[in-house]
């Protein structure tokens, strides 16, 4: 038989407890318990003494052992490279709010861009502590490769990349292709037939999956239609509505203007739509206007944007279930994107 070791049935055992699985909060005996996680009987003793000790299990002579009324937590560290990215911060930030609900507290978010050199170290400090866990968007220092495959049982990453981690941790990627397809079969099912698509990236000729989605819905691809604002991520808010003015020029000095515009991210479209608005433009009645993210990014917005992207929400309950599970099996998933219909879009006059 394969001993786990008594951390690890100390997170199975206070998942179960979570989710109701122990009639009363009684547990089992430890015999039956040993071979529930498929370890011995002397790391699950060792696992529910140190429980005991910390008040979150009580014994009760010649009863048995009962979990305590005691919130059960555990610190839960997000990484990611940048602040200024608004995508990885307001995930991180969104889960950190949910993550109480799941058992996970307190939460951390840590810029790692600011501090490359040091990821490794501060890896070895979170993961010293058998209860912490962490949550990944992207891996700035290639030393820090071995210390996550060691503690794989802890970890979560949000890509797909780092081939090291392949069958080591768990990943989870967002399928933007689908979500661009979903964005594109919308307008279209709509009745636009000139859309406009504005685009972040700076790969030149990139034109993503939005437009070969457009074309298989027979909407000829028209370059004119086509926006590329290659310096956004790396520009300041300020620079940011600049490029929406000049974006939103063009297409209206088009002599057969759109009826739609796709943006490349809910910041952006939030912004575009805000500046429709404030050039006197009726959206959605005179312009749709529909972002990729999907719910990201819309808290405070002034008008709630119409979006394709991965449900916060659904990301959110795989990641603690996963964690709770002690992030087994290690897999690797790719979530579907879903249609957030907002105040943005309507079919055109």
């Amino acid at each position: 038989m394969q001993d786990k070791g008594y951390n690890s049935v100390k997170r199975s055992l206070l998942k179960d407890i979570i989710e109701g699985r122990f009639a009363e909060g009684k547990l089992p005996r430890r015999i039956e318990m040993a071979t529930m996680y498929n370890t011995t009987i002397s790391t699950c003793t060792k696992a529910v003494a140190e429980l005991v000790s910390e008040g979150r299990l009580r014994t009760v002579s010649g009863v048995g052992t009962f979990a305590n009324d005691v919130p059960i937590r555990h610190p839960l560290y997000f990484l990611i490279h940048s602040l200024k990215q608004p995508l990885y911060m307001q995930t991180a930030k969104v889960l950190s709010e949910m993550a109480p609900k799941y058992g996970f507290s307190p939460t951390f978010i840590i810029e790692t861009g600011a501090c490359v050199e040091e990821e490794p170290n501060i890896l070895r400090k979170i993961y010293s502590d058998p209860q912490a866990f962490v949550a990944f968007y992207s891996i700035m220092n290639s030393k820090s490769l071995p210390i996550i495959q060691r503690n794989g049982s802890r970890t979560i990453v949000y890509r797909f990349g780092d081939s090291e981690l392949k069958g080591k941790v768990s990943r989870l990627s967002f399928n933007r292709a689908h979500g661009e397809s979903l964005a594109a079969e919308y307008l279209v099912q709509l009745g636009h037939k000139r859309i406009a698509h504005i685009l972040t990236c700076a790969t030149p000729h990139y034109n993503g999956n939005f437009q070969n989605a457009l074309g298989i819905a027979g909407i000829r691809q028209n370059k004119r239609l086509v926006i590329r604002l290659p310096k956004w991520d790396i520009s300041a808010n300020s620079e940011h509505w600049a490029m929406v003015q000049k974006s939103y020029e063009r297409i209206m000095a088009l002599s057969n203007r759109p009826t739609a515009v796709f943006c490349h991210n809910n910041q952006l479209g939030i912004m575009f739509a805000e500046y429709c608005i404030k050039m006197g433009m009726k959206v959605p009645d005179e312009i749709s206007i529909v972002g990729y993210e999907g719910q990201l990014l819309q808290e405070h917005a002034s008008i709630k944007l119409t979006s394709a992207g991965p449900s916060i929400e659904k990301i959110a309950d795989w990641t603690f279930r996963k964690m709770l599970n002690n992030c087994l099996p290690i897999e690797d998933i790719e979530f579907p994107c879903e249609l957030f219909l907002g105040e943005t879009s309507a079919p055109p006059l």
